[in-house]
Parts: structure tokens; sequence; C-alpha cells
């Protein structure tokens, strides 16, 4: 089982906690909201945000990889951050197609702090 405690991604998750948060995909706000809690569950971060006063619940993948800046947290779904940026393998990958429905696959997950 994979945990995340006591990493960087949770020393990151903590200084997030009751900041307000804009979570953009795609180059797209998906939610925002201030972050009450979070915790891992399974294979996933499950966060609890407020906004306009109801509280909203949604998980993500645990990421790959993470890049944190003073603004921003980045939550990598990429392929170079799973295979270590082994270009060999990025493209047998990518020849196979892409199978996977999810919006996170190969992408990048923007936690941006208000």
């Amino acid at each position: 089982m994979i945990t995340i405690t006591e990493t960087a991604l949770e020393l990151a998750l903590k200084t997030l906690l009751q900041r307000n948060l804009c979570f953009v995909i795609n180059k797209k706000q998906w939610r925002k909201g201030r972050l009450l809690l979070f915790k891992q569950n399974g294979f996933y971060i499950e966060f609890v945000i407020n906004n306009d006063n109801k509280q909203e619940r949604f998980e993500v993948p645990i990421p790959f990889a993470i890049e944190r800046s003073a603004k921003r947290l980045l939550f990598s779904y990429t392929l170079p951050s799973l295979i270590c940026n082994r270009k060999d393998i990025t493209e047998q990958i990518m020849q196979r197609g892409n199978t996977c429905k999810s919006k996170y696959f190969n992408n990048v997950l923007e936690i941006n702090i208000s």
C-alpha cells in the first residue's frame, strides 16, 4: 500500500490547510474553495473544501510527482514523471494509444493559492 504519511506531498498539503485554493486542470478551473481537510483514501487523496458556505468532497489520484512554489502546487500525472524521463518507454506507451478516459492521464493538476 502506498502511504503519503511524512512525505513531501503530505507536508505540502499541510501548508495549504485553511487557504483559498483553485484547482485547475487542462487550463480550466475545476474546483475552488477553502481547504478544510485532506486525507489519503487508498490510492487517492480526498479533499474537503468549503465554497460559498457549503462543503464539497472530491478525490484526486496520488500524483507521480509534485512541484511546489510559493503560489501553487503542481500534481504531475505525466508519463515522464512516472518513468523517470525514459524517452524510450514513453514512446512505447504513446504508440499503444490512449485507452484511458481519465482527465488526469498525462496531465498536470495545478493547485493555485489565492
